[in-house]
C-alpha cells in the first residue's frame, strides 16, 4: 500500500508481544527501548505516535528532498 520507494527508508519491527515476529530484543533503537509504539525510524529520524499514510508518505518526500522529517 505504501509502495517500494517507501520501504527504502523504513524496516519494519514488530513490538506488540502477541504480534507475528516479535522478538524483546526488537523494540530497541539504537540500543534503547522504545516509550511506545507506533514509533517510526524514517531515515534515521525517530517519529513517534500513529500517523496517517499520507503522512508517513510526505516524510519520506521531505527526506528525499532533503528537507526535515516533519515541518512545522
Amino acid at each position: 500500500m505504501l509502495g517500494d520507494k517507501f520501504y527504502e527508508y523504513v524496516d519494519y519491527t514488530e513490538c506488540a508481544s502477541d504480534g507475528v515476529g516479535w522478538t524483546k530484543e526488537g523494540c530497541l533503537v539504537d540500543g534503547k527501548k522504545l516509550k511506545g509504539y507506533p514509533t517510526w525510524v524514517i531515515g534515521g529520524e525517530k517519529i513517534e505516535g500513529e500517523r496517517y499514510f499520507d503522512e508517513l508518505m510526505e516524510i519520506v518526500e521531505n527526506l528525499e528532498n532533503g528537507r526535515p522529517a516533519e515541518m512545522d
